[in-house]
């Protein structure tokens, strides 16, 4: 074995010689044969591959179990307070009241003791189980807001406000006019009625007035006055006046009645009425010479005046739809009318007056013409 320059090992055969002596074979490289021989180095190995081992499964520590019930600790009390707002307050308007409610507050640990409630111009208090409260003695016409607020063991709370109301007195029909005076004449058959207005509007604003006349007709007034003509009752006639009113929605009320009465009897007939006969006519019994008009003479009667004037006779089948005259400014009043031919027959005739006042003419024996 040759040890090589490059430090490997290199075997070499040795011969022997033909009948020579065994000689001693010298290394190559002439090294002496004495020299002792390092041992061979061994080759260096390539290291084999290593299998990888399959990786062991991950294992996750899990927390440790939480403590038993009994084991925590208290968490720290937490100490009361005074009371949350109340929720929900509302508010709703009454005649001079107002009602308002509201929601419980937040006790925070402490029970609720009472509830406040305030308003401009006052307060009151009310139990903790209360949840509404009728506040009187408001002014209608004015705005109010109110604040509730409670209180309990430790103090009081805030307050949570309400909706703005404001208190109205409900409408209603007005009340009776006032100082209603009648002034009746009986010789012009005429009143004049006054009055005051009510003395309660019942919150809505004067309209107009209803006056109501026995035996008339309502007519609607608009002032606190007014006059009757031509009344033409006799006995108790009754005067009376209402008022009218408009609400704020719009809708109208008639109020109370304020009433006085008259006794009323029918005058004295004034003037005359004169029956004579007439000129002569055809117009109504042609071919007969006793036929000629009535001649009617009114004498100080009402001036100014309408009469109805009514034909009579003895004669029962006699008809006539009768006429009319008017008087002057002096009362005086002539007609010629109702034509008439029946010898010997009694004739009259009847004025009435608006308010039906009669005067009866004098009797009138009809005469053969001359």
């Amino acid at each position: 074995m040759v040890v090589d320059k490059d430090g490997g090992f290199t075997d070499v055969p040795i011969k022997a010689g033909d009948g020579a002596d065994d000689k001693v074979a010298r290394p190559a490289g002439g090294q002496d044969p004495d020299t002792p021989v390092a041992a061979p180095k061994p080759k260096p190995s390539t290291p084999k591959p290593e299998t990888p081992k399959p990786p062991s499964p991950t294992t996750t520590q899990q927390p440790p179990p939480p403590p038993a019930e009994e084991d925590r600790p208290e968490p720290p009390a937490v100490p009361p307070s005074p009371p949350g707002a109340p929720t929900v307050v509302n508010a709703t308007a009454g005649d001079a009241s107002a009602t308002v409610s509201w929601g419980p507050a937040p006790d925070n640990r402490s029970a609720i003791t009472g509830y406040r409630i305030a308003w401009a111009g006052g307060q009151t208090t009310v139990p903790a189980g209360a949840r509404t409260s009728v506040i009187p003695g408001l002014a209608n016409g004015t705005t109010y807001v109110f604040t509730v607020s409670a209180t309990n063991g430790v103090g009081a709370g805030p307050g949570t406000g309400s909706n703005p109301v404001t208190p109205t007195a409900p409408v209603r029909a007005p009340s009776e006019p006032t100082n209603l005076v009648v002034d009746y004449n009986p010789d012009t058959r005429t009143a004049v009625m006054s009055w005051d207005p009510p003395a309660d509007l019942g919150g809505g604003t004067l309209a107009h007035y209803i006056i109501s006349v026995t035996d008339r007709s309502d007519a609607t007034v608009n002032g606190e006055t007014a006059t009757i003509t031509d009344i033409g009752s006799t006995g108790t006639i009754t005067f009376a006046v209402r008022a009218v009113t408009t609400a704020p929605g719009g809708q109208q009320l008639v109020g109370a009645r304020a009433s006085t009465s008259e006794e009323v009897t029918p005058p004295a007939p004034a003037g005359t009425v004169t029956l004579t006969r007439g000129p002569e006519t055809q117009e109504w019994c042609a071919g007969d010479p006793d036929c000629a008009w009535m001649h009617v003479v009114l004498t100080g009667m009402r001036p100014n005046t309408t009469y109805r004037l009514m034909p009579h006779s003895t004669a029962p089948t006699y008809s006539n739809p009768g006429g009319n005259v008017t008087t002057d400014a002096n009362g005086y009043g002539v007609t010629d009318q109702f034509a008439y031919h029946v010898e010997g027959d009694t004739v009259w005739v009847i004025a009435t007056d608006p308010n039906d006042v009669e005067t009866r003419s004098n009797d009138l024996v009809w005469e053969k013409a001359t």
